[in-house]
């Protein structure tokens, strides 16, 4: 991936139901996002959501693409779990809630992107 030019808040969405262990999809998304992480530069806020059945986030608020937090980042999503379902309206509507979070830092200079990696692009609950 090649990093975009200015300022932005990314969202990085990730798939962890259990469909995701055939054929290394797992470590495929995995590999994605980290790949995904490291083109942020420290102008650029983020977080990542992770979904299966239900939706986590590492943090309730965009933060910071500092290294420290980029490395805490792929700590967490090399410590996921896969299991469960596919529910992508879980993972997408906590992704839309960390954007308009009002603790998070003022975005009114930077342009949204979610980063959205599942194993299918059919959205109905599994």
């Amino acid at each position: 991936m090649q990093p975009t030019t200015g300022p932005k808040d990314v969202v990085f969405v990730i798939d962890i139901s259990g469909s995701m262990l055939e054929g290394g999809k797992d470590t495929t998304a995995i590999e994605a996002l980290i790949s995904g992480l490291e083109t942020l530069t420290i102008s650029d806020f983020f977080s990542v959501v992770s979904f299966s059945s239900f939706a986590n986030e590492w943090s309730a608020t965009l933060k910071r693409a500092s290294k420290a937090n980029k490395d805490s980042a792929s700590a967490w999503a090399e410590a996921l779990g896969f299991s469960g379902g596919t529910n992508f309206d879980q993972g997408l509507t906590k992704a839309y809630h960390l954007f308009n979070n009002p603790a998070n830092p003022d975005t009114a200079n930077r342009p949204p992107a979610t980063l959205f990696l599942p194993d299918r692009l059919d959205p109905a609950p599994r």
